[in-house]
C-alpha cells in the first residue's frame, strides 16, 4: 500500500488507499449520514437572530449612556446626581445583556 503524504496533510483519513475498499470509500446518499435536524439547523437561526437583536439592544445601552454622560456633564448637582445613578442602571442592563449574549453564543 502506497500512502500519498503530499495529498492531505490536514486530513490523513482521507490519504488511505481508495482502492481496498478503506474508510476513504465515498458512501452512497442516505447511508449512515449525520445530518442536522431541521429543528437544530432552526435553532441556530433562531440563536444568531436572538444574537443580532441583543448586539442592538447593547448599541443602543452604549448610547443612551453616552447622552446620559452629556446630559450630566450639563446638569446641576441634584440632577448630575440622579443622572449618576440612571447611568449605573444602563451599565447594569448592559452587564447583563452582555451575559444573555455570551449565553446564547453558547458559552454558557
Amino acid at each position: 500500500m502506497n500512502i500519498d503524504m503530499t495529498a492531505s496533510n490536514e486530513r490523513p483519513d482521507l490519504r488511505a488507499d481508495n482502492h481496498s475498499g478503506g474508510p476513504a470509500q465515498a458512501q452512497a446518499p442516505g447511508q449512515d449520514q449525520v445530518q442536522p435536524s431541521k429543528e437544530a439547523a432552526q435553532g441556530t437561526r433562531k440563536s444568531e437572530v436572538v444574537i443580532i437583536g441583543l448586539q442592538k439592544a447593547m448599541e443602543g445601552l452604549v448610547k443612551a449612556q453616552d447622552h446620559l454622560n452629556s446630559a450630566g456633564d450639563q446638569a446641576r448637582d441634584d440632577m448630575a446626581r440622579a443622572i449618576a445613578g440612571i447611568i449605573q442602571k444602563v451599565r447594569g442592563l448592559q452587564r447583563e445583556v452582555s451575559n444573555l449574549m455570551h449565553t446564547a453564543s453558547g458559552g454558557k
